[in-house]
């Protein structure tokens, strides 16, 4: 990715919308397990809160890059194609074929961050 897009990593903010506020319009790379947990809505206070929170995601133009990834909670393999959300912002998530089962948690740890 690094050569067809920039690449800036965020930290320090617990909710991937946080992060977007920060930079709107930034497309946000993350694995289709992180992406499940993003659009959990008990997150955001149940199912309200969850729309709420992709409302704000379209009005700051910002969406998600979803690469495939073990979910951690049933071992499988997972997609964008297997996320839970409602098919009105399905245009946020755009599923990436790549594979990569390593978290930005292991990758900092790795740099010794």
């Amino acid at each position: 990715f690094q050569y067809r897009h920039p690449v800036l990593f965020l930290r320090g903010d617990g909710l991937y919308v946080d992060k977007a506020i920060k930079i709107p319009g930034i497309q946000i790379l993350l694995g289709a397990d992180a992406a499940k947990n993003l659009l959990n809505p008990q997150f955001y206070g149940g199912e309200v809160g969850r729309r709420q929170m992709l409302e704000e995601l379209v009005m700051i133009g910002s969406s998600f890059l979803v690469m495939g990834r073990i979910d951690k909670e049933t071992g499988e393999f997972i997609t964008r194609d297997d996320l839970d959300m409602p098919p009105r912002f399905a245009h946020l998530f755009e599923g990436v074929s790549a594979r990569w089962d390593i978290s930005s948690t292991a990758i900092r740890a790795q740099q010794g961050r």
